[in-house]
């Protein structure tokens, strides 16, 4: 029966993979020629047997027929089994390439939010750093602007306050020191700091409610009437 049937042996030689969505048709077409071939099997085995009741020896015949029906049914059914052995793989190899699909593209978006995570964490540095650069050349213009001493107005006498160095000239007063610029590195490791304080406090206080969850006394089920 195999031979008259070689589409499926075609199908079997097949990996699982092969049986897409435009298979479906061939497929249902391959159930549907079994299905025939089983109802023909039958038709012939009933005229067979009609036909054994003219014979001389009905039971030999009748058992013949069956044998050959039995034969016939027994091929369709093990050509339907492996149809449905070959769908089964088909599906299951269809649902892992959907779960690698799945992963690869949780996967991917994982990667593209750590890049934009590493991305961003690297321009707050960078504008911190430009900052703090602005800052310390503000203090420096601002030290060298101090440092610098007023100029004396044209017959003016000098300060008897202020004390003359050798030369008989006038030492400006002492300048009271500018505020010192924090450091972006001090400044950078104490804001990573903070963070994982909060996040410590966080699961300190997730861990204390967990506690008091399971710690909290169950009410009896009421007593049936």
């Amino acid at each position: 029966m195999t031979k008259r049937f070689p589409w499926l042996l075609l199908v079997l030689g097949l990996p699982a993979m092969s049986f897409a969505a435009d298979e479906s048709q061939e497929v249902a077409a391959e159930r549907a020629r079994i299905a025939a071939e089983r109802n023909r099997a039958e038709a012939v085995f009933q005229a067979e047997q009609k036909a054994c009741y003219s014979k001389f020896s009905v039971s030999g015949c009748i058992e013949d027929a069956k044998a050959r029906r039995s034969t016939v049914l027994g091929d369709l059914r093990r050509q339907e089994n492996s149809l449905n052995d070959a769908e089964r793989k088909a599906r299951a190899a269809d649902r892992v390439k959907e779960l690698d699909q799945k992963q690869a593209d949780e996967a991917r978006r994982q990667s593209e939010a750590a890049a934009t995570g590493e991305a961003r964490s690297a321009s707050r540095e960078k504008r911190a750093q430009e900052k703090a650069a602005e800052a310390q050349k503000r203090n420096e213009k601002a030290q060298a602007k101090a440092s610098k001493p007023a100029p004396a107005k044209p017959g003016s006498a000098p300060d008897a306050g202020v004390p003359a160095d050798a030369t008989g000239a006038t030492n400006p007063a002492p300048r009271a020191p500018l505020e010192k610029q924090p450091d972006p590195v001090e400044s950078r490791r104490r804001y990573e700091q903070r963070q994982l304080d909060a996040q410590e406090h966080k699961a300190h206080v997730q861990q204390r409610a967990a506690e008091q969850q399971k710690k909290k006394p169950v009410n009896p089920l009421p007593v049936p009437p």
